[in-house]
């Protein structure tokens, strides 16, 4: 568990994904996952959250 790179959240288990707004790959919280997510935020296939996106 650690910092979310996006809201500043600690704390929190994270998601790390290749963001269009940065320039690597960053630690980011559920929260900010789903919001980056629903507005096309995320490069397809960056993301490591063990699973599927459901």
């Amino acid at each position: 568990m650690s910092k979310c790179e996006i809201c500043g959240k600690e704390n929190v288990s994270l998601l790390y994904a290749r963001h269009k707004d940065y320039d690597s790959l960053i630690g980011i919280c559920q929260e900010c996952w789903i919001k980056a997510w629903a507005e096309n935020k995320l490069v397809s296939g960056s993301g490591s959250s063990g699973g599927c996106c459901g």
